[in-house]
């Protein structure tokens, strides 16, 4: 007993010695002692440091090292990436971009970084090309609909390439509910791909009754009930094993 009781504190003692040093010294694709650690570490301590961008303290070199010891993380290229930014180099952090996609071309922290990184650069298209990988890639990443917003992304791109999945479209749209930005087209073109619902009617008539355009709302119910196949005049619940949904129009 009194053996496991130590076998068992040595092995505890070293995951808390890995847990620290994986707090002072990790990177996010990286665990415990990783030979690029030290040098991320140095990076961002530089260039949060307010040395000019061009200095040898702005970080460039700590990131080239950790690069070259990590060659095959995407996440080394980004850090890279955006030092050379903040130097003016950005022929070469587009080529560090482009690097870290084609590394992790399904993975959405890599992807938001890289749509950071066109923005910032005014490339617009590109970077609205990586914010719709994200969501075909995890639906769940609602943080892209804020980019859609702050960004101003053409309606009719987010529509066209922007929207994979029924799941992404219905939260998107449920979005633009919520910050009272939603527009017909939209509601029409989850209509025409039958991925409108009740729930999604319901809260769209809510908005538009609430701002008088009565004439949209009664264009929306129409919409729905040609995509449903129902007469817009009768109460109709299809799906009668689950309660009734309420109308706005009772």
């Amino acid at each position: 007993m009194k053996v496991y009781i130590l076998t068992l504190s040595a092995v505890l003692l070293i995951f808390s010695g890995a847990q620290v040093a994986y707090t002072l010294l990790g990177s996010p694709d990286c665990r415990f002692f990783c030979s690029d650690s030290p040098f991320v570490v140095a990076g961002y301590r530089n260039l949060w440091s307010g040395a000019a961008a061009n200095s040898p303290s702005s970080g460039l070199e700590d990131f080239r090292s950790a690069l070259k010891n990590n060659p095959a993380s995407p996440y080394r290229w980004c850090d890279l990436g955006e030092a050379l930014l903040r130097s003016g180099d950005e022929k070469n952090a587009r080529y560090c971009f482009r690097q870290a996609v084609a590394l992790s071309p399904h993975g959405p922290p890599i992807l938001l970084r890289a749509a950071n990184f066109y923005l910032s650069v005014q490339d617009k298209p590109e970077a609205f090309a990586n914010l719709a990988r994200v969501l075909q890639e995890d639906a769940y990443y609602d943080i892209v609909f804020n980019y859609f917003d702050r960004f101003g992304f053409d309606t009719k791109d987010i529509l066209d390439r922007g929207m994979p999945t029924q799941y992404a479209a219905k939260s998107w749209f449920l979005h633009l509910v919520e910050m009272k930005t939603v527009k017909p087209e939209v509601f029409a073109w989850l209509t025409v791909h039958k991925w409108a619902d009740d729930i999604l009617l319901n809260k769209y008539l809510e908005l538009l009754l609430a701002q008088n355009q009565y004439a949209a709302a009664s264009e929306a119910c129409s919409l729905y009930s040609e995509s449903k196949k129902i007469n817009a005049n009768v109460v109709f619940n299809g799906e009668f094993e689950q309660p009734q949904n309420s109308t706005l129009f009772d």
